[in-house]
């Protein structure tokens, strides 16, 4: 069973249904439905579990040549790619069942569209083709704290708009960061990602811009008083240290390596805040009971 639970890239599955959570409980609605989001959490679990064992099967060819995922089971052959794609779809019927029965036609909608986005358009065509894949498979990245804010919400506002620029946004330089970070592995899987298509400092400029956009789209935060503006503070605050760290990327002297690895920490410290800030802030406005 380990061997599974590792191929569904544990890590990923529990940010994202982290960032979920954060979604639901970013909406301003006072009365919560926890059967529904309990339905919906379960169904996202397996959905984004099902898309991530796709991917394994889908990069076995690559990841058997990065050192970073030459150890996956998937990579070694512990489990046959056979079934990979049948645990692959198994996941799959499983998270779309819990969701059918939430009756909420935009969960299932939003599922559908993500894993699409994610497994045909980003993993099976884009990535080894373009190295603007990110900025698609960005999109799919932000759809999670979507449908956990229309699971309270029920629909698709401004409320949604926020949520999805924000971990939009954030997804790029933290994806850019990772790619500066493992370019060698990314040339030995001959993946075009932007430091080997272009260059490192080419790659440097987009992290730069993102994170200044990012610290801008913080201010969305503000509208309608989703959130309390000392707790908006505290997120540019963090966000703009985010930014000065990726300005000294630009020093001749920096190792890029060590650079685009701390860069990428803070990346998960400041996704990690905003959330933290989300549930804070819910908690003040008392829009959720236990």
């Amino acid at each position: 069973m380990k061997k599974y639970f590792i191929i569904i890239k544990p890590l990923i599955v529990f940010s994202n249904l982290f960032s979920f959570c954060s979604g639901f409980l970013f909406s301003q609605e006072k009365i919560k439905d926890y059967y529904i989001f309990f339905l919906t959490f379960l169904g996202i679990f397996f959905i984004i579990s099902s898309s991530c064992v796709a991917n394994n099967y889908i990069d076995l060819d690559i990841d058997r040549l990065m050192n970073r995922t030459k150890n996956r089971p998937s990579a070694t052959n512990d489990i046959k790619s056979s079934s990979i794609l049948l645990f692959s779809l198994f996941l799959y019927i499983v998270g779309m069942l819990f969701l059918i029965e939430t009756k909420n036609f935009l969960s299932i909608s939003l599922s559908v569209i993500g894993s699409i986005i994610y497994i045909v358009i980003y993993s099976l065509y884009l990535k080894r083709r373009y190295y603007f894949s990110i900025l698609i498979g960005s999109i799919s990245g932000a759809i999670p704290p979507v449908i956990g804010y229309q699971t309270s919400s029920n629909k698709i506002d401004i409320g949604t708009l926020i949520l999805f620029i924000t971990f939009f946004l954030w997804q790029i330089p933290h994806s850019y960061s990772m790619a500066i970070y493992n370019i060698e592995d990314y040339k030995k899987a001959r993946i075009p990602s932007l430091p080997i298509t272009k260059s490192i400092f080419i790659t440097k400029i987009h992290i730069s811009i993102s994170i200044l956009l990012f610290i801008i789209s913080n201010f969305l935060f503000l509208i309608k008083n989703f959130m309390n503006k000392i707790f908006v503070y505290y997120i540019i605050f963090i966000n703009l240290y985010w930014l000065i760290i990726s300005v000294q990327g630009f020093k001749k002297t920096i190792n890029n390596f060590s650079w685009s690895r701390k860069l990428f920490i803070f990346s998960n410290i400041s996704i990690f805040f905003i959330i933290t800030m989300i549930i804070f802030n819910s908690i003040k406005n008392q829009n959720f009971i236990f």
